[in-house]
């Protein structure tokens, strides 16, 4: 015999009617619920990994770390016990969920690393190597990877600069490496420092150009705090009203930083 265990929610998680062929009240014994949050059957609130919801004011019992007050941009996320900015049908206030910020900060930073030598190429109407590619790639990708994970453009594109040029580096001196061409050695590890340091002096120009013409600066936390609680892949790649953050960090710092670096090499 097959059991059918169904709940019917509203949007803010209020269950509406159950459906429950068990026989033995497996839903009311069940207690994970509406979005697959676990719901606690005395108080009727739902555990959200790090707090509590309750369905009937619809908002959460204790307020959100102060990190996070206005990460998103928006008024309500001025309100640090809302839930999902009081708009459950189109977000969901969770921990776990797909880290659609990382595949943002990758894919933007791989195409900010490349854009320059595939318009430099154009011009000189010559193809670099692939290795240059390659590590062009590198480069942005691991800068976008480092900045989604600790909000940090700064960080990402020291660590991911330094990584790259050593790609770089080691492509281009480990096939003939020989101690007669270690003053050569010498001069393509300092030119990896002047490459690195120049694009991190570029990223810190680039975040004080922003905080001068934008209303509004973030700490590298808030901008952290608010990559990790974006949803969708839209608002993490800075498209519509959700990804003020992402077009702040993808395009205007990103693009900043690559102009000037490029212009300073």
């Amino acid at each position: 015999m097959l059991w059918s265990i169904e709940y019917y929610y509203d949007a803010y998680g209020r269950i509406i009617n159950k459906v429950d062929t068990s026989g033995i009240n497996l839903s009311e014994i069940n207690p994970f619920r509406y979005q697959s949050y676990y719901q606690d059957n005395e108080t009727g609130w739902y555990y959200l990994n790090s707090r509590y919801y309750d369905v009937e004011t619809l908002r959460f019992i204790t307020m959100d770390d102060i990190s996070y007050l206005g990460a998103r941009g928006s008024v309500l996320s001025y309100n640090l016990y809302s839930y999902c900015e009081n708009n459950p049908i189109t977000r969901k206030d969770a921990e776990g969920n797909f880290p659609v910020h990382i595949v943002a900060g990758v894919i933007t930073g791989i195409a900010w690393g490349i854009i320059p030598r595939i318009i430099k190429d154009v011009i000189r109407g010559k193809m670099s190597k692939i290795s240059d590619y390659l590590c062009d790639a590198i480069i942005g990708g691991l800068s976008g990877l480092v900045t989604s994970l600790t909000g940090s453009s700064t960080l990402g594109t020291l660590i991911g600069t330094f990584i790259g040029e050593m790609a770089r580096f080691l492509m281009c001196y480990a096939p003939k490496f020989k101690l007669s061409n270690f003053s050569e050695i010498v001069k393509g590890f300092i030119t990896v420092i002047i490459n690195t340091v120049v694009a991190t002096i570029s990223s810190i120009i680039a975040g004080k150009i922003i905080n001068k013409i934008s209303t509004k600066s973030f700490s590298s936390k808030q901008i952290k705090n608010y990559f990790k609680n974006t949803k969708y892949l839209k608002s993490a790649f800075g498209i519509g009203n959700g990804g003020k953050t992402g077009r702040r960090m993808w395009f205007y710092d990103a693009g900043i930083t690559t102009i000037l670096y490029n212009f300073l090499t």
